[in-house]
């Protein structure tokens, strides 16, 4: 490291290929241009905001590399932007509020996030920004007292979309501590002179490749955030929301799903954009009758998908009890030559091909449960589906809403929908977002742990079943559970009950292997799959 050189922090951007600094700029018609010095020794251009008055602390700083006396200019530019060729490429370099100056859709994202990546010692990082694949909208933040392993985050590497990391760099030319996202922060010792030659090491190191030996899994799952690509995605998403139009709609087709999980006792029905509150509400939620109810308007573009609503409908008032946008209810995959895309929840992901074909393999060798359930009826719902179930066939058990307390705990538990005399504990659930179906999974896993590991909840639950005369309650152990005794059954309810469970939305699919794995090698439960016929 150079003794006695200041120390500057510096926001970096790379802009995308073929992209000059003009090009990238939202208005470069307001701002007061600046070409660089020949002595500084490389090509570059700086833009100026309006000034508001006073001196801010990178101004002498820039005047270093820029030609002209920027001194004349009067007042403060909160805002400003450097531009450096380095090889083919445009790097732009943001002073206060510069980056906001740049068109959202002129720079490469994740660009800070890959360098960091590289760059950081994978034993030294000091925070990290998280989204949780069934949580789309819930992002985390986690902050170490010191530079440490990626492992005292706790991070999840089959769940976990990593958004930002901050940690010390091998390179001592990067400073002491970066961070990554779009952007690149760093403080390097640095001067004017020095500034291209900085840019091309941050450069070399985002083209690299070194974050795979330790963080290969964050190519797993990516948020879409290319503009252009993002325009594509959603032409393709319009157009076969276009082809759907009086169709049966297969498993390669959008469907709509609510955005996040609703109460089954509070909600009547749906209601789409242009109908009436004196109409009767859908009992479920379908592409098909979102269609059928834009009459002649004839099939949505994007605008539209972005401007209609969905109304969750209460039971209670007859009035709306969640509203959304239809886009943010379209769940849709699709392949194309640069890889799986999955919209869900309003966003679009890239899925790594490589490990989608390893969750669709390890998801469709998860057996099918041998016992079948009779079809649900439109309109069903779970809590009247599982009592008529448990009516029809005498080896089954209704212990849906059944709630077991357990000591030390403040919430309850509940077990199972549905135990069986062959001791399967049935879950069950319509397919509708991954939210929703990621709680089964969970719900699923939690009672099954309780179960084994908590005898309160054995005894309550030998307790009911000899309440309701049920002979099951003679297998209900009252010490230790036996290994792979019990089976957690996850049932699903959809149209397309043949093609389950591999049709499941790619976060779903996710979600149920990870919770077969840890139930079947932690806990020594047998896992299944019932499709559900809806009618």
């Amino acid at each position: 490291m150079v003794t006695g050189t200041p120390t500057r922090h510096l926001v970096v951007l790379l802009l995308k290929p073929g992209v000059g600094p003009e090009e990238a700029l939202r208005d470069p018609g307001v701002l007061t241009r600046f070409n660089g010095r020949q002595a500084v020794g490389y090509e570059a251009v700086m833009y100026l905001a309006a000034p508001v008055g006073g001196v801010p602390p990178w101004f002498s700083f820039v005047r270093d590399i820029v030609e002209g006396d920027i001194a004349d200019q009067r007042g403060l530019r909160t805002s400003a932007i450097l531009f450096v060729r380095v090889s083919d490429r445009w790097m732009a370099v943001s002073f206060g509020f510069g980056r906001f100056l740049l068109r959202q859709d002129s720079f490469e994202v994740d660009f800070g996030l890959r360098t960091t990546l590289n760059a950081v010692d994978p034993a030294r990082l000091r925070s990290v920004e998280l989204s949780a694949f069934e949580e789309l909208v819930v992002r985390t933040r986690r902050q170490a007292s010191r530079s440490t392993a990626p492992a005292t985050f706790g991070i999840d590497t089959a769940r976990d979309i990593l958004k930002a990391v901050t940690g010390e760099p091998r390179n001592e030319r990067f400073g002491r501590r970066i961070t990554g996202s779009d952007a690149l922060a760093l403080s390097p010792p640095i001067r004017a002179e020095q500034v291209h030659d900085l840019l091309a090491e941050i450069l070399e190191t985002y083209n690299s490749t070194a974050y795979r030996e330790s963080f290969e899994w964050i190519d797993h799952v990516r948020v879409v955030r290319d503009h252009e690509l993002l325009a594509q995605l959603d032409g393709e998403l319009e157009q076969a929301v276009g082809d759907a139009a009086g169709q049966d709609l297969g498993a390669e087709m959008p469907y709509l799903a609510a955005p996040e999980t609703l109460p089954d006792d509070r909600i009547s029905g749906y209601r789409y954009f242009g109908e009436r509150a004196d109409m009767d509400p859908h009992p479920d939620l379908s592409l098909e009758d979102y269609l059928a109810a834009l009459g002649d308007a004839g099939a949505p573009d994007i605008a539209a998908l972005r401007r209609n609503e969905v109304r969750a409908i209460s039971a209670d008032t007859n009035a709306p009890y969640r509203t959304w946008r239809v886009y943010d209810c379209l769940v849709f995959e699709l392949t194309r030559d640069d890889g799986l895309f999955l919209l869900a929840d309003g966003t679009w992901y890239l899925i790594d091909t490589g490990f989608a074909g390893d969750i669709q393999a390890r998801v469709e060798a998860i057996p099918r449960c041998a016992r079948r359930l009779a079809a649900a009826t439109p309109g069903e719902v779970e809590v009247d589906y599982n009592a008529r179930v448990a009516l029809l066939d005498p080896e089954l058990v209704l212990l849906d809403r059944f709630m077991v307390h357990i000591p030390g705990e403040r919430a309850p538990i509940e077990v199972c929908d549905l135990i069986s005399n062959a001791n399967e504990f049935i879950h069950v659930k319509r397919k509708t977002q991954s939210a929703t179906l990621s709680h089964l999974f969970s719900q699923g896993l939690v009672a099954a742990v309780s179960f084994r590991q908590e005898r309160a909840v054995r005894d309550a639950v030998r307790e009911r079943l000899r309440d309701l005369g049920s002979p099951i309650a003679a297998s209900i152990p009252n010490d230790r559970v036996g290994f792979q005794e019990f089976e957690v059954v996850y049932a699903v309810i959809t149209r397309n009950s043949a093609l389950l469970p591999g049709s499941l939305p790619f976060f779903s699919k996710l979600n149920l292997v990870r919770t077969a794995d840890e139930l079947r090698r932690t806990h020594d439960f047998r896992v299944s799959v019932l499709p559900v016929e809806q009618l």
